[in-house]
């Protein structure tokens, strides 16, 4: 795929990430609202898995394809917000966080202190990890580290951990996990909702240029 170097392809590609999960997850309710008792609650449980897979895949992809836009903008560090500052100065600050050598430590003080002037190289890969699950202080991290606003998250986290993580944790370890249609239309609603505000708070991020440093949002 094209590297996203404009605001309207990196809109292009949130609006079909998200669309085609959309479409999956629609075409799983339809097919459990379909089937008969016996065989339904097998089908929930093999999709809540997959509905978990959405919810993590769509944050991370969406995050790592907004840090590429922002890298390809060419922008200073300067420039930048404070997160994506430290996002983008990572490596050198986990170096005078862990080692002590002094040539190690003076040569990434001396990158920090200097190279605000420098173009910013942002990589997503190498500063965060959503480890093993999207938890939601996973989630937390990533958002915060890219600027985006937790405000409207932060009162699902407990969806997050326990509706959605908790559910499918059971499943992937081979536990018995009794879920009806109700409650599947209700977990898999809650998560595209979550998923669309994401989506929604990148694309605002983005169109209002909202990684600059406040002073140079309106230049």
């Amino acid at each position: 795929m094209a590297k996203i170097r404009t605001l309207d392809s990196f809109q292009d590609y949130v609006d079909s990430e998200m669309a085609w999960r959309i479409k999956e997850i629609s075409q799983l309710t339809g097919a459990i609202d379909l089937s008969t008792s016996a065989s339904q609650r097998t089908m929930i449980r093999a999709s809540i898995p997959l509905l978990y897979a959405h919810w993590e895949g769509f944050i991370k992809k969406s995050s790592e394809k907004y840090i590429e836009y922002l890298s390809n903008l060419r922008l200073r560090y300067a420039d930048l917000e404070e997160c994506l500052i430290v996002l983008g100065m990572r490596k050198q600050l986990n170096v005078i966080v862990t080692t002590n050598k002094h040539d190690l430590l003076s040569e990434s003080l001396n990158f920090i202190l200097s190279g605000q002037s420098e173009r910013a190289t942002l990589n997503f890969d190498s500063a965060i990890h959503t480890e093993s699950n999207l938890k939601s202080h996973v989630f937390d991290n990533i958002a915060k580290s890219i600027g985006v606003s937790v405000e409207q998250f932060t009162t699902k986290y407990n969806f997050i951990d326990e509706s959605l993580l908790k559910r499918r944790n059971s499943i992937a370890h081979g536990e018995f996990l009794d879920v009806n249609a109700k409650q599947w239309k209700e977990i898999s609603q809650e998560t595209l909702t979550l998923m669309r505000c994401f989506k929604n708070e990148l694309l605002n991020n983005a169109s209002t240029k909202r990684y600059l440093k406040k002073q140079d949002i309106a230049h």
